[in-house]
């Protein structure tokens, strides 16, 4: 070194210091630096802009303490602290869901010292019971999850720990419980493989006796059933569990084709059991599809006056389906029934005669009445669509447009309708082009500032603005722009409200694609068509679009399939969560009943509630699709499925 010369000093290393504290900052700017920082690595700044903007945060303190809480969770740390005040009833429905699922994920995989503090904890009782269930798993503990399967069998926790328990050596009691849990999550082939390392016994009660029957019966082995089904009627003396046999078993003879023995059995069960509407049901449409209309209402006549006055309107759409006018029209001219469905059957049999003035009256009256609810929808089956003709008053007032659907063809109707929506000053922008921005809380407009509107969309929903038409219809779009379809449709609903009881297939398409727009289609699986229509009605009916429902009978995501479908679908996807996969499994359900049934939209509908054998079944040898077979079949849930699911077609009829 050269006298005199000193080294310069080593130049100093710079090291992000992450970002600056930053105690004033507005909330959701402070999500923005915290998730910079985040995405760098550096947690604890991230986690220091949270903490400092809390105070501050208002309306946004729970958002800051979720994102908290998932920062923590990325670190391996416990984010209770953050969770708790958003655990409380009092926080807004969709964050609460979100610090849910936010406290599972912390039992899941956080070490299992800490995670089990969680069990000590105060949380919501169902939240409660899903920590233990977790714990339980997994610490592999068959007590703890014997436990709770006995304190609740049937529920999405229940499911789990039977599946848990499935394979474990456990006593013949907790088999049996075990069976049952998997038998109602719809896991039916493995309950029948519990059920099969429980060996009979002369002794065994009526409960498991009867679960054998009903899992081989879930899986369409008839004889099987029908042999489990004749033990638990043996072991029984309650009166209503032999009736209970008996109808199951005169279904699973139905099936096999012996409708001897099916008649026999519902006859037994009218004569035991004369106020169960269930026997006279299977009884009168079994004759009615074996063509013995006229001794069918011949048995009608001898039922009791409460079970006499159910079935008549479903007698009546039975025959009118399958083209026994003659003894409907006996039918109709002895009973007085007021019923919507009754006078349905009436007015569409009318159609049949050829007395279309009595068609029309009685079509519009059940149509002009609010009281008839979803059973209107069944007219837009039945109406003519036929284009309008000359120019029509604009109405709103239902009579008016009950009376121009069925003289002029709903159409005529719809069009009325729409020139008196345009003339109403609420409703008026909903045609007008794009709506404009409505005024939206300084909370929103900074987040939407910052650019948080998926945020915005899935956690606060609540705070945006529905006060008016107008402002519903923005936030369904931005809501379905960013994909929250649930709550989306729930306000489709609100602004269907404002129009009025106006049954969905006289609303106009100008109004139909403000409640359910273009996004929704962004749910269906590649190559729809020609079933998206179809799909969406039934994602509306079975999950609200909720693609985290599970279901008390373990039914899963927007379509609620159940594993045994999926099993049976594809094999290879049964196992996947992935929302793609389960859009292309519910595709799939629908090619393979069209397959067996053609592409009739109810009966799709029908079989994707009951099954495709049943489907068969009601149909017969000969019968052809009818909006009737709506009111036809013989279980009331998928009566009240196809009204709803005949709605959802008409709301959605704009995106096919």
């Amino acid at each position: 070194m050269a006298p005199g010369l000193v080294p310069a000093p080593p130049p100093a290393v710079v090291r992000p210091a992450g970002p600056p504290a930053a105690p004033h900052l507005r909330p959701e700017v402070a999500l923005t630096v915290a998730r910079a920082a985040a995405k760098e690595g550096h947690y604890q700044q991230a986690l220091s802009v949270l903490r400092q903007a809390l105070p501050q945060a208002g309306a946004l303190a729970e958002i800051l303490r979720l994102e908290a809480a998932q920062l923590e969770l990325t670190r391996g740390r416990d984010p209770y602290p953050h969770l708790a005040p958003v655990l409380s009833p009092r926080a807004p429905a969709a964050l609460r869901r979100r610090a849910e699922e936010l406290s599972l994920q912390a039992v899941a995989t956080l070490p299992l010292p800490k995670a089990k503090a969680w069990r000590t904890r105060a949380l919501p009782a169902p939240l409660k019971r899903q920590v233990r269930g977790l714990l339980a798993q997994r610490q592999h503990d068959v007590a703890g999850m014997i436990q709770l399967l006995s304190e609740k069998p049937d529920d999405a926790v229940a499911f789990e720990l039977a599946r848990n328990l499935a394979d474990k050596s456990v006593s013949r009691a907790q088999q049996e419980l075990v069976a049952r849990a998997l038998f109602q999550a719809g896991h039916w082939q493995e309950a029948r493989k519990v059920l099969a390392r429980i060996p009979f016994q002369a002794s065994e009660g009526f409960p498991l006796t009867f679960l054998r029957a009903r899992t081989a019966y879930r899986l369409e082995a008839w004889e099987e059933a029908i042999t489990w089904f004749a033990l638990a009627e043996l072991i029984t003396t309650d009166p209503e569990e032999k009736a209970s046999c008996w109808l199951f078993a005169a279904r699973a003879w139905e099936q096999l084709g012996r409708e001897d023995c099916a008649e026999k059995l519902y006859r037994q069960i009218v004569a035991q059991r004369p106020e169960a509407v269930e026997g006279w049901t299977g009884l009168l449409l079994l004759l009615a599809r074996k063509d013995h209309g006229w001794q069918a209402v011949e048995v009608l006549a001898q039922a009791p006056p409460l079970v006499r006055q159910e079935l008549t309107p479903r007698l009546c759409a039975a025959l009118v389906w399958r083209g026994k006018l003659a003894p409907a029209q006996h039918l109709v001219a002895q009973s007085a029934s007021s019923q919507p469905a009754f006078q349905l059957c009436r007015g569409v049999l009318a159609l049949h005669l050829g007395q279309q003035e009595e068609a029309k009256r009685v079509l519009a009256q059940v149509l002009a009445n609010p009281q008839a609810g979803r059973l209107r929808e069944l007219l837009g089956l039945v109406l003519p669509w036929v284009a309008p003709g000359g120019s029509h008053p604009p109405t709103r007032d239902l009579g008016k447009l009950a009376n121009l659907a069925v003289e002029g063809g709903v159409s005529t109707a719809r069009q009325a309708l729409l020139a008196a929506l345009r003339q109403d000053p609420d409703l008026a922008p909903l045609f007008s082009g794009n709506l404009p921005p409505p005024a939206l809380p300084p909370v929103v407009a900074g987040m939407l500032e910052a650019g948080f509107a998926e945020d915005v969309a899935m956690l606060l929903p609540h705070l945006l603005p529905q006060n008016t038409p107008s402002e519903l219809a923005w936030s369904v779009a931005f809501l379905a722009e960013a994909g929250n379809f649930r709550e989306a449709a729930r306000l489709s609903e609100k602004l269907w409200s404002q129009v009025g009881p106006i049954p969905a297939f006289l609303l106009p398409d100008e109004l139909l694609v403000r409640m359910f727009p273009k996004a929704f289609t962004r749910l269906l699986p590649e190559a729809a068509s020609p079933f998206s229509g179809l799909l969406l009605a039934l994602a509306r009916q079975e999950s609200r679009f909720d693609h985290r429902a599970l279901s008390p009978v373990g039914a899963r995501g927007l379509w609620q399939l159940m594993p045994a479908t999926l099993a049976r679908l594809a094999p290879e996807l049964a196992g996947s969560s992935g929302e793609e996969a389960h859009r292309l499994l519910a595709l799939r359900h629908l090619q393979a009943s069209a397959k067996r049934l053609g592409s009739d939209p109810l009966l799709l509908a029908a079989a994707y509630n009951a099954g495709d054998a049943w489907v068969e079944l009601w149909l017969g040898q000969d019968a052809a699709p009818h909006p009737l077979f709506a009111l036809a079949v013989p279980y009331a849930e998928t009566r009240s499925y196809l009204l709803a699911v005949t709605e959802g077609l008409f709301l959605f009829r704009h995106l096919e």
